[in-house]
């Protein structure tokens, strides 16, 4: 029996860092035109909104 545990762990660790790899590998998630689109949208915003900002300088603290 204190065999079998012996053998256990290392073949449950090994298909567990098998598992992780495979997980870790996958290809990442594709995004959709519309989701980048808006993406985009967000983006060109976001600049938009800090370059007509208040352009005096920060304050020393």
């Amino acid at each position: 029996m204190g065999v079998l545990v012996w053998w256990v762990l290392p073949v449950l660790t090994t298909v567990l860092a098998i598992g992780w790899a495979t997980w870790v590998r996958r290809a990442p998630r594709r995004a959709g035109d519309e989701e980048t689109v808006e993406a985009y949208a967000r983006f060109r915003a976001a600049l938009t909104r800090s370059s007509t900002g208040n352009t005096a300088p920060p304050p020393d603290v």
